[in-house]
């Protein structure tokens, strides 16, 4: 299952953090709301209306397991679209309500690439809905009823991190995610699915890989998955066009790679790259029963310093500036991190308190915190990271924290402005990683790991028949055990109430030492939201280390690398005035620092037993 089988949403830097993930995801509509009555229809009896007027609402969860089948059949010769076919089974019912796409990882109006939607089998008719993404499709008992409808491309912004989300239908490719794509009945969320995808006349030379499968050219397809959830259904990527497939045998079980366009690195590398980090995150777990999984790249048009992504079910897709380098640093974080959403939460417990309910946010500190802090740990356990490179994520991670404009805002905030406001979107990676690296150092002198803990408390993978309890709670009972009631104690302190986090000299372990440091504040020079948006430079500050760099104000931005909140790495712009190109680099620092703590290697560290003892236990 993909990390977000438990919606809505999840987020990472965004705006002017180019070198940062951009991973979410929506919410379905709410199970509990009642459609309105049903209209008297032409093309049915007044029986049949009648009829659907009591059964038009949310479908019941439903003792078997249904059935869907989709067809599609791209159209690439003149105008660039898909024609899909929906088919499922009427059961006793005279009215199924749809669900058409909405708003997802950033990308809003999903439903504009919905076209021509229309009901195709005897006797059925599509009505409006409760709410502007439902509809009814009022149908006689009994039988398969079909809907159709076209997906295209909309809109013409160019290809980054909030375009990525929506379906790119490209000369040369197509990468959508069911997210805006499917339109499918409002099922409940835990109702088991059947599943067939049939995929027919792709363009010569084309390739196609998704959550379900992967075939080479000239192949034909129809992916066929069991006892899956809607939300399976949907939060799944595919990928079509000029893509090169490498598979991968990893236990056994194939690793679908795909990659198009050209980057500054060896595809092997990629490939190779890649399947390591896999490879190490599935034996931490113990887990590699994957069917199949696959993890694809393409080309952003970001000029550079510019990657970002998503975990799916069963997959991983990103998107990068021709400047990724692999190896390096945010390529390895990068696919770490949303590899790492392959567990969790996912296979730890619920992550809304209620089914209906949307209050995942109030959580993240433990999704995507914790995600980050494997993330570290296992690049550092498995060498493809040194105990300097470790030190330096973490220690970027508190000053980030510590100098973040958001620090003093509590859970709620994070809650009501996750999506709106980027420094309070970062609060629950950090403060969730140092919440994790306090509770390991904790738990490790008692003989225990956080690592161990948490891979006791994996849950099978799977829909369950039974709702899960709370992750959170679930994490927090087993540290109970051990700690007291010291973890919850720090959740209520650092979390919901954003008070202090203590940074002593053996959080790390002895493989660290922590000294005293004035750290720079980051400060961009300019509002870098609207600047980035509207792609000219916007409210530049007076004596700012961008001004004095030769910035001005209405600059067109035609290139950017920004490393936000990141204070040792300079920013770097192309801007264009006056009709020629002007390249600009700086430190994006305020002049005043702040006192703070960081970490580095311990002198002769790796000759140390203590060190070394501390790196092997997990």
């Amino acid at each position: 299952m993909g990390a977000d089988l438990h919606l809505p949403v999840e987020r990472a830097g965004t705006t002017v953090t180019a070198t940062l993930h951009v991973r979410a995801q929506a919410a379905v509509a709410p199970l509990w709301l009642a459609l309105a009555r049903v209209l008297s229809l032409c093309l049915l009896l007044n029986s049949t209306a009648g009829a659907a007027e009591a059964d038009a609402r949310t479908l019941p969860l439903l003792p078997e397991t249904q059935s869907i089948r989709l067809e599609v059949h791209p159209h690439w010769r003149d105008e660039r679209r898909f024609a899909i076919l929906l088919s499922f089974d009427a059961g006793g019912r005279h009215a199924t309500p749809i669900d058409l796409p909405t708003a997802w990882a950033g990308a809003t109006g999903l439903g504009d690439g919905i076209r021509n939607l229309r009901s195709t089998s005897r006797a059925t008719s599509i009505a409006p809905g409760d709410l502007p993404h439902q509809r009814r499709v009022l149908h006689p008992p009994r039988g398969t009823v079909t809907i159709a409808w076209e997906l295209v491309e909309y809109g013409s912004a160019p290809l980054d991190h909030n375009r990525f989300y929506q379906p790119l239908l490209r000369p040369e490719y197509a990468l959508f995610f069911g997210h805006g794509a499917w339109v499918l009945p409002s099922f409940h969320p835990q109702q088991p699915l059947r599943a067939a995808i049939a995929l027919h006349g792709l363009p010569r030379g084309w390739t196609a890989a998704s959550s379900f499968g992967a075939l080479a050219r000239g192949e034909r397809t129809r992916w066929q998955t069991e006892r899956i959830v809607p939300a399976t259904l949907r939060h799944a990527v595919f990928a079509f066009g000029d893509f090169r497939l490498r598979r991968i045998d990893i236990a056994g079980q194939p690793l679908w790679l795909a990659i198009r366009g050209k980057f500054g690195f060896d595809d092997a590398e990629f490939f190779n790259r890649t399947a390591a980090l896999v490879r190490t995150q599935r034996a931490f777990f113990g887990d590699t029963s994957f069917a199949h999984f696959l993890v694809a790249l393409l080309p952003n048009d970001v000029a550079r310093g510019s990657s970002g992504g998503t975990g799916v079910h069963n997959a991983f897709a990103m998107h990068a500036s021709a400047d990724l380098q692999v190896p390096g640093p945010d390529f390895e974080f990068l696919i770490g991190h949303e590899n790492l959403h392959t567990w969790v939460p996912s296979r730890f417990g619920s992550m809304n308190s209620a089914d209906g309910t949307d209050d995942e946010a109030l959580r993240y500190w433990f999704s995507e915190g914790f995600t980050n802090f494997l993330t570290h740990r296992l690049l550092l356990a498995s060498g493809q990271w040194s105990l300097a490179q470790y030190a330096r994520a973490v220690s970027r991670v508190i000053r980030s924290y510590e100098l973040s404009d958001a620090r003093s805002r509590d859970n709620a905030a994070v809650r009501a402005q996750f999506f709106t406001d980027r420094a309070v979107g970062e609060l629950p990676y950090q403060r969730g990683e140092l919440l994790a690296l306090r509770w390991d150092a904790q738990l490790r002198a008692h003989g225990q790991t956080l690592a161990g803990v948490l891979r006791s408390l994996l849950l099978p993978a799977g829909p369950a028949s039974t709702r899960p309890s709370l992750a959170t709670e679930r994490l927090l009972d087993a540290l109970t055990r051990v700690l007291g009631p010291g973890p919850r104690a720090d959740v209520q302190r650092v979390v919901e109430q954003a008070g202090p986090i203590d940074y002593d000299a053996g959080l790390l372990g002895p493989c660290f030492v922590s000294e005293p440091v004035q750290h720079a504040h980051w400060a961009l020079g300019f509002d870098g939201e609207r600047s980035f948006r509207n792609r000219r430079v916007t409210g530049l500050v007076p004596g700012s280390a961008a001004q004095r760099a030769g910035l001005r104000e209405g600059d067109l931005l035609r290139a950017y690398s920004v490393y936000g909140g990141d204070a040792d790495r300079d920013a770097d712009l192309t801007v264009e005035r006056d009709g020629a190109l002007v390249d600009i680099r700086y430190r994006p620092v305020a002049a005043a620092p702040v006192p703070g703590v960081r970490y580095r290697p311990a002198d002769n560290a790796d000759d140390d037993p203590a060190c070394r003892a501390w790196l092997a236990q997990r």
